[in-house]
């Protein structure tokens, strides 16, 4: 779809670029377009405001006197100036990146009662199945702050500790027109 795009970009540039400079000076030579009419609330509000002071129109321009006294100003500051002192950080030296934490993210400090953070379900796990029956699951929900429910389903469902490795199935390795031969005798069977 890419190729057939590019060919047909390819075949439309020399139209696309047909007599640029003539469309171009004549879009230049165009009389600019005329900006919208103010709206007539708003240009009656500018009336009245022009009525009520009519210096309005002049008053964005300062007049000599008060650059002059503008100049004039100066500004004195009396008590102690503060010393600003300058913090210049070396740049670090070590080029190792930002330590890793040890459950993959960052634990949080403080844990509401009723729920665990990581470490806290890794112990609470650990506890049980090296000593269940001193750890049984209404002491780990009283010692944690946990719902009785939650840490039973935790202790029956959530097996961190476990490894399930597939079993393999061997076959013996055939040279490859045995295999073959084998594969032909299943199809017609």
């Amino acid at each position: 779809m890419g190729s057939a795009l590019r060919r047909m970009q390819r075949a439309y540039r020399p139209v696309q670029n047909f007599n640029v400079e003539e469309r171009a000076f004549k879009e230049i030579s165009r009389d600019k377009p005329t900006p919208a009419p103010v709206h007539p609330g708003k240009m009656k509000g500018i009336m009245d405001e022009i009525k009520r002071d009519p210096d309005l129109l002049t008053k964005g321009k300062l007049d000599p006197k008060t650059l002059e006294n503008m100049s004039k100003v100066f500004l004195t500051s009396h008590g102690d100036n503060p010393v600003v002192k300058s913090i210049k950080k070396d740049l670090p030296t070590d080029r190792r990146g930002h330590e890793e934490y040890p459950y993959g993210m960052d634990e949080s400090v403080v844990v509401p009662p009723g729920k665990a953070s990581m470490r806290q379900l890794l112990d609470l796990l650990s506890n049980h199945q090296s000593k269940p029956r001193d750890f049984t699951a209404d002491k780990l929900a009283a010692e944690y702050k946990l719902d009785i429910v939650d840490v039973r389903n935790v202790l029956e469902y959530f097996k961190p500790f476990q490894l399930h490795v597939p079993k393999k199935k061997e076959q013996p390795k055939l040279p490859p027109l045995k295999y073959l031969q084998k594969k032909m005798d299943d199809i017609k069977n």
